[in-house]
């Protein structure tokens, strides 16, 4: 697969993981406490990393 078709289906991934399982982002009262205390270390955006 080429990168940025890699990268593309990553973020399109993510962005259904994030935006529709996740629990977090429904309770952080800020995007930067939602990225320092859970989305830096999302274990889901770890794996889909590995690829990129």
């Amino acid at each position: 697969m080429h990168a940025h078709c890699w990268e593309q289906k990553v973020m399109e991934l993510m962005e259904t993981v994030c935006d529709s399982y996740c629990r977090w982002p429904l309770e952080c009262r800020s995007s930067e406490e939602l990225e320092e205390n859970h989305c830096n270390d999302c274990v889901m955006i770890q794996a889909l990393n590995l690829g990129l």
